[in-house]
This record gives structure tokens, C-alpha cells and sequence, in this order.
């Protein structure tokens, strides 16, 4: 489970999908008049258990846990293709 804070704009779109799958609770932008209270509702909302369940279920449902493989297979095919034209 995971509490959200957003840094910047281009993060809008990613935070979306997290909560609309329900892994992620949102407290907001991190300039928001409110952020600490937003964030300690976050932090009540996931004590109980169940919610923590259910939002661990929610993530595991929507990541394959292969995102590090894959980028370094991109970097190593983009190393390999860049010496070839050295």
C-alpha cells in the first residue's frame, strides 16, 4: 500500500491509475495547503488491515514485478546498438 504524494505534473496520470485500481491512496500535490492532514487521513484510512489487504491485492493485480528487467534489457540493447555505430 502505498500513500501518494505528487512532485510534479507529469506524475497526474500514473497517480490516477493507482487509485482507480485502488493500490493507491492519494493525499495530493506536495505543495497543498492541507498536506500534512491530507497525509495523516491516508495513514488512518490504511490502519486497518483489510485495507492494507485489499490495496497489496489491488498493486499485485497491476504490476508483474518485471519493470527493472525490462529496463535494463532497453539499456543494454540501446548500449549494444550504440557501439556498433562507434
Amino acid at each position: 500500500p502505498t500513500i501518494g504524494v505528487l512532485i510534479a505534473d507529469n506524475q497526474q496520470a500514473i497517480a490516477d491509475g493507482w487509485r482507480q485500481c485502488g493500490f493507491l491512496e492519494y493525499a495530493g500535490d506536495w505543495n497543498h495547503a492541507r498536506l500534512r492532514d491530507r497525509i495523516l487521513s491516508a495513514v488512518e484510512a490504511l490502519m486497518p488491515r483489510s485495507a492494507r489487504a485489499e490495496r497489496s491485492h489491488a498493486g499485485r493485480q497491476n504490476a508483474d514485478g518485471q519493470g527493472a528487467r525490462r529496463i535494463a534489457e532497453r539499456m543494454i540493447a540501446g548500449a549494444a546498438a550504440n557501439e556498433k555505430d562507434i
